[in-house]
């Protein structure tokens, strides 16, 4: 939600009566009050904020903006034919030609709940909570705007909900714009916005989507753990032996770095014990100066159909000696020798997607 700093000033004095310096708060976006009624109030969008001096223009030759604070709990629900009804069916008009007639393009109001005060994570806090901390502590429910040519239809208004546009702001950055039948479903209420923040900030489309994706992944984990009994750490193993080898966004050189470091692993637990028939290979360390050093010899078996992918790549040899292959896709190789042996199916599942 977008975070609000610059509101209604309200005076503050001890229930003593001892004489107190009165005191400014910040309450709820609002300025000079323009409308009051029906259960709601309508102020200018305040133009200026009493810690900082910061002007705001509600009025300009481009804009009319106010804030609308209603009185509703916590629940209420501003459907965008609510807020239409209330705010831009006509008040809001009217509002801007008797206090801002120069206002040529948009008219815009940000809604709140009077006295319900929630911060950008939804947690709720009573008003005297809000002046006991003498800041903010209110968030808006969102924001409506209508834009027409007032210069040339004065008395132009939107024909339904669905000519306002209504947006969501989270942490002072615009999150999303939605038409008017999406609002009530994310930013209607304090309720709703509580919800949407314990979905980790996502609409229910997304959370729906998100759920069903982890779903989809703990059955195929399951499935895999089922086949071979162990849980791998490695994420290439893992996709390779649940037949998503689609799945991997690997680059060539991803290939290539996979495919070494499962031949440095797999050569000394196996030896010529291979998913295919074995083709013996060897490279040899080199020393600190990059030379090789003949009497260091590595050898290293793989089935002969990878010997294409692997013939001529220096694959042991790093500056300093054999490189060393990675930990977790060494674990995973160790355990599958050791729960299904050298040259098992599991090997021949993930070799196939190199030949």
């Amino acid at each position: 939600m977008r975070m609000v700093s610059v509101v209604l000033l309200v005076l503050a004095s001890l229930s003593s009566g001892e004489g107190i310096a009165q005191t400014k708060y910040i309450v709820n976006k609002a300025g000079d009050l323009l409308h009051e009624g029906d259960g709601f109030s309508v102020y200018k969008l305040a133009h200026e904020n009493p810690l900082h001096k910061h002007k705001r223009n509600w009025c300009s030759a481009a804009k009319f903006a106010v804030s609308a604070a209603f009185d509703r709990d916590a629940s209420f629900v501003f459907t965008p034919d609510d807020l239409y009804t209330t705010l831009f069916d006509g008040l809001l008009l009217e509002l801007r030609q008797q206090h801002c007639p120069e206002a040529s393009q948009t008219v815009s109001a940000t809604v709140y709940l009077r006295d319900v005060f929630f911060n950008a994570q939804g947690v709720i806090n009573t008003r005297e909570d809000a002046v006991r901390d003498g800041r903010y502590k209110n968030a808006a429910i969102v924001d409506i705007s209508f834009h027409n040519d007032f210069a040339a239809s004065p008395k132009g208004r939107p024909a339904s909900a669905e000519n306002l546009k209504f947006l969501y702001v989270e942490s002072g950055r615009l999150r999303a714009q939605r038409s008017a039948a999406d609002v009530a479903k994310v930013v209607g209420s304090v309720e709703l916005l509580q919800a949407y923040w314990a979905r980790g900030r996502m609409t229910m489309e997304e959370y729906s989507a998100l759920h069903q994706q982890h779903t989809a992944a703990q059955t195929l984990y399951a499935q895999v753990h089922e086949r071979y009994g162990l849980d791998f750490k490695n994420t290439g193993i893992f996709l390779l032996l649940a037949g998503k080898a689609e799945d991997l966004s690997w680059s060539s050189v991803d290939e290539w770095n996979f495919l070494r470091d499962y031949v440095l692993a797999l050569s000394p637990l196996c030896g010529e014990r291979t998913a295919g028939a074995p083709f013996k290979n060897s490279t040899t360390y080199v020393d600190d100066q990059g030379e090789e050093a003949r009497e260091s010899e590595f050898v290293l078996w793989y089935s002969a159909e990878l010997a294409p992918r692997v013939r001529g790549m220096r694959i042991g040899t790093l500056y300093g000696g054999v490189h060393e292959p990675d930990g977790a896709i060494a674990e995973d190789l160790a355990s599958l020798v050791e729960a299904h042996g050298c040259g098992s199916e599991p090997f021949a599942v993930i070799e196939a997607y190199f030949h």
